[in-house]
């Protein structure tokens, strides 16, 4: 017996629906979020009506809604070629003054001596509260000093005193500012996939960067 010929209306119905179905899902997944993120920042990098500082506070906005980050800072190097936090989101007013008075050298960013940290990628170094990866006298950058010293459960937990830094640099190489992040909602350490999307904001952060100085 001959079967039906499918009914290629339907058919054709049944692939735009599952399209926009998919579509309107994907909005919850952390990977189509982070996407779309992308496309807001190369939207913003693109805006004639914002300058540098704008466009790094919108950055930031983005950054700390996108992921779920308690709080987000970036800083770059300036024409004396040292580096200074220039926007935030999340942080306590008493913990922007400081941070806004601390100046780093390049070599803060690559040697451990001073600050205790460790390179997990060519891009990203994490600091951990465990290494006090920070002196005494920048203890006032703390976001939430009244819980320093709470113990880590898991290696997944985030505690304070944690900070994780993505470098920009430019396209030579050349160490341009950094973004770093500084608490995240759920208390975790940020998984690989965050710190990828992390570092794909600092190359457009880069681009936008340099362009601004041409």
């Amino acid at each position: 017996m001959k079967g039906k010929e499918p009914d290629e209306q339907l058919a054709h119905e049944k692939v735009k629906w599952k399209m926009k179905y998919d579509y309107m899902h994907a909005q919850t997944d952390r990977v189509h979020r982070g996407l779309e993120g992308l496309q807001t920042a190369f939207a913003l990098a693109e805006r004639p009506d914002l300058d540098l500082m704008g466009f790094l506070q919108q950055t930031v906005n983005l950054l700390t809604k996108l992921f779920k980050l308690k709080a987000v800072t970036i800083g770059l190097r300036g024409s004396d070629g040292n580096f200074r936090y220039q926007v935030m989101s999340g942080l306590r007013d008493e913990a922007w003054t400081f941070q806004k008075s601390v100046v780093y050298s390049e070599a803060d960013f690559t040697d451990s001596k001073v600050y205790k940290g460790e390179m997990i990628s060519k891009l990203s170094k994490i600091y951990l509260a465990e290494d006090v990866p920070y002196p005494e006298k920048e203890k006032a950058a703390y976001n939430r000093p009244f819980i320093i010293g709470i113990k880590r459960r898991t290696s997944e937990d985030w505690i304070e005193g944690d900070y994780l830094d993505v470098h920009i640099r430019g396209t030579n190489g050349n160490l341009l500012g950094w973004i770093e992040i500084i608490g995240t909602n759920d208390g975790k350490i940020p998984d690989i996939t965050t710190v990828k999307f992390l570092e794909t904001f600092a190359s457009i952060l880069a681009r936008r960067i340099q362009s601004s100085h041409v």
